[in-house]
C-alpha cells in the first residue's frame, strides 16, 4: 500500500520522477540497519510516510491558481487548496510585466461564514483576478512522486532517524532479568539508537540547509484562518 496525501492536483511530471516503494524501503534500511528484525515493513512504511510529512512542511510543493474576487474584497481560496497543509505564501496581479505582487499589509486570512478566504484591506475591482501562490503537501504513493531526486536522501535521513528511535525504544524496554548472562546486553543499545537517530536527522538538516536551533520557517506564509503572519529573519514578528 502506497502513502497518499490529499489535495495535490499535480503535473504529469510526478509520475515520470517516480520512485517505487522498495527501492524507498532498500534506501532507508541501508541508513537504519535492523539486524535482528525488530521492525516491521510497517514501521518502515509509516516511517517514510511520516518523513514526507516532515520534508512537505520544510520544503513544500509551491502552487500558483488564478481566482476572482467578485465584490473586490474576499478572495476564494484556489481549486486544489488542501485545508490541512495549504498555505498563503502570495498575492499577485497576473498579467503585470513584471509580476506584481501585492503588499502583505493590503491582504488578511479571514473567516466568513461556511469557508475560509483572503480578505483585501485595499479593494481591487469587482472581478478582478488575482493569482494566488500557496503551498501543497509533496505526494509519494504507486502512481505519484513528487519529491525531487536531489532530496530523497534527506527524506531517507529522516525516516531513518524515526526507526532507530523505534529501535531505542524497543532496546530500553527489554528487561534485564531476561537476558542470559553470555548475550548481548540489549538495554546498552538504546543509547547507540539514539546517537544514530539524532545523527540521521542532522544529516537531514545538513542536506537541506536547515537550522534546526531557528523556530522560523523558511519563506513568508499564512495561515488561513489565524491572523498571525510569521517571517523570516533573525527575529519573529507576529502582526494581528
Amino acid at each position: 500500500m502506497g502513502t497518499r496525501w490529499r489535495g495535490a492536483n499535480l503535473a504529469p511530471a510526478a509520475r515520470a520522477n517516480l520512485m517505487r516503494k522498495d527501492d524507498w524501503l532498500n534506501l532507508i534500511n541501508g541508513m537504519a540497519p535492523d539486524e535482528a528484525g525488530r521492525l516491521t515493513i510497517a514501521d518502515r512504511e509509516q516511517a517514510l510516510a511520516l518523513a514526507v510529512i516532515r520534508y512537505s512542511t520544510d520544503r513544500p510543493v509551491m502552487e500558483a491558481a488564478d481566482v476572482v474576487t467578485e465584490d473586490g474584497y474576499t478572495v476564494p481560496l484556489p481549486e486544489g487548496w488542501d485545508t490541512e497543509y495549504s498555505r498563503v505564501s502570495a498575492l499577485e496581479l497576473p498579467g503585470s510585466v513584471p509580476p506584481l505582487m501585492l503588499a502583505r499589509d493590503v491582504w488578511t486570512a479571514h473567516r466568513i461564514p461556511g469557508q475560509d478566504v483572503l480578505l483585501l484591506v485595499s479593494p481591487q475591482t469587482n472581478g478582478q483576478t488575482l493569482r494566488v501562490h500557496f503551498t501543497l503537501p509533496h505526494v509519494l504513493d504507486e502512481d505519484r512522486d513528487t519529491i525531487p531526486a536531489t532530496d530523497r536522501e534527506a527524506v531517507a535521513h529522516w525516516a531513518a532517524g524515526l526507526l532507530l528511535d523505534a529501535l531505542a525504544g524497543k532496546y530500553a524496554g527489554d528487561k534485564q532479568s531476561t537476558i542470559q548472562s553470555d548475550s548481548v546486553d540489549h538495554a546498552a543499545k538504546m543509547p547507540n539508537y539514539k546517537a544514530l537517530a539524532d545523527a540521521q536527522r542532522q544529516a537531514y538538516w545538513n542536506h537541506l540547509g536547515i537550522d534546526p536551533k531557528r523556530t522560523v520557517a523558511a519563506g513568508v506564509v499564512v495561515s488561513v484562518g489565524q491572523p498571525r503572519l510569521t517571517h523570516t529573519g533573525p527575529r519573529n514578528r507576529r502582526r494581528a
